[in-house]
């Protein structure tokens, strides 16, 4: 009952009216709108019908939108540079003095390449189920929001390192190979800031990889 009345509290609230101004344009006594939004009462469907055509929308807009499921599992994107490069070079990049040049065949390249892809369709479609969530859902979810949109920026940008990494394989010419670093800093845009956490972050573990090895 309360989800209903906090998507009455919505509708009215973005049109900016009082309740009473609601309950005059609905023809409904100006209680029954502060208990429909407050939860206390169950709204006949006849209230239902008369909220709706104040609002001008269907009846079915003021039933409680659905709650996001939990956020996917993104193993690609939670994975860190040093790990990811591992995978592909055998070594994080920092730590390999020769060219670079994967020890995974075209194959198994596509198919990380795939899986990242998947992991950012999964994180957009989660926010796309966020966006439609009620309000009090949304405060309440709020951190899971931040962090599956920083999985999303991270599993994007992954996706299109692992897709280079295998185009290159697939292409029979010589081709030169790049870390997740160095292919970051050739691009930008919307994954800025993601991208520079990256960096930032395999900065990071250089210090402390070089401090254990000390």
């Amino acid at each position: 009952m309360l989800e209903i009345g906090e998507r009455v509290f919505e509708l009215r609230d973005a049109r900016g009216w009082s309740q009473v101004e609601l309950a005059e344009r609905a023809g409904v006594n100006p209680v029954t709108v502060t208990h429909v939004e407050t939860g206390k009462v169950q709204p006949r469907l006849v209230t239902l019908r008369r909220l709706a055509r104040a609002f001008g929308v269907d009846v079915e807009e003021l039933s409680p939108p659905p709650k996001p499921p939990p956020p996917p599992k993104t193993p690609i994107a939670a994975s860190t540079p040093r790990e990811l490069e591992t995978k592909v070079y055998g070594a994080p990049a920092d730590a390999i003095s020769a060219e670079l040049r994967p020890v995974l065949k075209e194959a198994k390249a596509q198919r990380l390449s795939d899986e990242a892809r998947t992991e950012r369709d999964q994180t957009e479609a989660w926010l796309r189920a966020y966006a439609r969530a009620s309000s009090s859902e949304k405060f309440e979810r709020r951190a899971e929001h931040e962090r599956v949109q920083f999985m999303r920026h991270r599993a994007a940008f992954y996706h299109d390192w692992l897709f280079n990494v295998w185009s290159l394989l697939f292409d029979p010419r010589p081709a030169r190979f790049k870390s997740i670093a160095a292919f970051a800093d050739e691009v930008g845009g919307e994954r800025a800031a993601s991208l520079s956490a990256l960096k930032n972050e395999a900065a990071h573990q250089r210090v402390e990889h070089s401090e254990e090895a000390g």
